[in-house]
């Protein structure tokens, strides 16, 4: 069964996002608060910010308002681009450091735009 806020990500993301947003601005860009705010646990913030893809804006936010940033988890593109090059652009390598399988793992380099720095470290796509 999906939470509330579970199903409004799928089934209206722009309201999601703003209650997120809204969250997060009442927080004043400190991601604890705004779970706090949200009623959910920390994790669940950052499972939401990363499905809806807000990592950017939320930094963006931050930024803009002069706020301290917080260190938070690594970004899917981080955690990615990070494992492809500890694996020396060895892909099943990383595929299985990230608990991915080939395939998914190539989809997910190509989801991210990563390509280029996946191939300036040796990986074949």
């Amino acid at each position: 069964m999906l939470s509330n806020m579970g199903a409004l990500i799928k089934l209206d993301p722009a309201a999601a996002k703003a209650k997120i947003v809204a969250a997060f601005r009442q927080a004043e860009g400190n991601r604890t608060r705004a779970a706090k705010v949200l009623d959910v646990s920390e994790r669940n913030f950052y499972r939401w910010v990363e499905k809806l893809g807000m990592w950017d804006e939320l930094d963006g936010i931050v930024r803009a308002n002069g706020w301290q940033v917080q260190h938070g988890p690594p970004r899917t593109r981080d955690r990615v681009l990070a494992e492809v090059v500890k694996a020396g652009g060895d892909l099943p390598r990383a595929s299985r450091s990230l608990g991915l399988t080939e395939a998914d793992l190539r989809s997910k380099i190509s989801e991210l735009g990563i390509e280029d720095q996946v191939r300036q470290v040796g990986g074949v796509l």
